[in-house]
């Protein structure tokens, strides 16, 4: 692993767990509203064939940008609105694939606070 590889690792974790902890500080609501949206999102992704994926993830990626700094021009401030964490939690998702690594720590964050708000059961 190269220096860059580990920077680009070590920011795509900082980056969603500075999202992911203020999101979590949220009223329930807005948490369910964001989880359940995620959660959707991530199933959808997940039925994807490996080359339907790849070729679909660039334009996932500008999507969730896309939404996140059109919720910044709307008023947003931070990741407390529903718009701007769904898509900043969605966006290091589709950065950390590929990196089993940081994509695990990502998606355990995420199933754990799905199973925590109800989302999905714990098995």
């Amino acid at each position: 692993m190269g220096i860059f590889d580990l920077f680009n690792k070590k920011a795509i974790i900082s980056t969603f767990q500075n999202d992911f902890d203020k999101i979590r500080t949220a009223n329930h609501d807005v948490q369910i509203a964001v989880a359940q949206k995620v959660f959707t999102e991530i199933d959808d992704i997940r039925k994807l064939s490996l080359d339907n994926l790849n070729q679909l993830r660039p334009q996932l990626l500008t999507k969730y940008k896309n939404l996140r700094n059109n919720s910044l021009k709307n008023g947003a401030t931070n990741e407390l609105d529903p718009d701007y964490a769904y898509a900043s939690l969605l966006e290091s998702v589709m950065l950390s694939m590929g990196n089993d690594e940081v994509f695990g720590k990502i998606m355990n964050d995420l199933m754990g606070w799905f199973s925590l708000l109800g989302i999905i059961k714990k098995e």
